[in-house]
């Protein structure tokens, strides 16, 4: 694993670490790396044996409790305990989201057409795009290469996510994109792992844009470019 240059995409503990470390250069644990905010300590294959989980305060909360998977030989600032004041905690806990879906056709520009990353801060939402349709499996050929991946479906659901209080601010911003939004059923969002991360980003005010191409979601964070790669997939197995 190459050394982290700074603390962005990890956890309160990856942050502190980088930060409090006696050489900067050093590499954190990967599981801490890449494991993003909200993501628990369970969710991480290369914890599965670990024998706790990462807690800073008793269950009264009146005193700080031993790290029990802090790296030993980290040193310390004189106020870094201020780092683990229970108030500076509270930016990390997770905001409750609420979420709208659609169903919306596959286009040629689809992906430049909704990644904007001033509008999802201005309006304060994300979003995450998913294959409406059970993915098909297809083999593409490049001279005496193959290559397994899924078919581009014809439909994604794409569903928004946002704070009750940023409503109309979000279909307004949704109306400026070509869809209407207002008509969708709201509900609660707390499904699975990646919502618990979107309401710990929001809670940092993070907005992402997350899309399903194969089995895992990734971060777009280039639309144009998104795009043009589904492209030449497309035409990879098409010809």
């Amino acid at each position: 694993m190459e050394p982290t240059n700074g603390p962005e995409g990890m956890n309160l503990r990856g942050s502190l670490e980088w930060l409090f470390s006696a050489d900067k250069d050093v590499c954190t644990e990967p599981w801490e790396a890449d494991r993003p905010h909200g993501v628990p300590l369970a969710a991480s294959g290369a914890l599965a044996e670990a024998s706790g989980e990462l807690q800073l305060f008793s269950k009264d909360r009146s005193e700080v409790r031993a790290l029990e998977l802090w790296p030993e030989g980290a040193s310390f600032a004189d106020n870094a305990d201020l780092l683990l004041d229970e108030e500076l905690l509270s930016d990390f806990k997770a905001v409750p989201l609420v979420k709208r879906q659609l169903r919306i056709k596959h286009q040629e520009r689809l992906f430049e057409q909704l990644h904007n990353q001033e509008l999802m801060v201005a309006a304060k939402f994300s979003m995450r795009c998913v294959p409406a349709e059970r993915p098909q499996q297809v083999v593409a050929f490049a001279g005496k290469t193959a290559k397994l991946g899924n078919m581009l479906p014809t439909h994604w659901l794409l569903r928004v996510y946002f704070e009750e209080k940023d409503r109309a601010k979000v279909e307004q911003a949704f109306e400026q994109l070509g869809y209407r939004i207002s008509a969708s059923k709201e509900l609660p969002a707390a499904e699975d792992v990646m919502e618990q991360l979107l309401a710990h980003q929001h809670s940092l005010g993070r907005f992402s844009f997350f899309a399903q191409l194969n089995a895992d979601e990734s971060e777009v964070t280039d639309g144009k470019s998104l795009d043009e790669d589904l492209r030449e997939w497309r035409q990879s197995y098409e010809e």
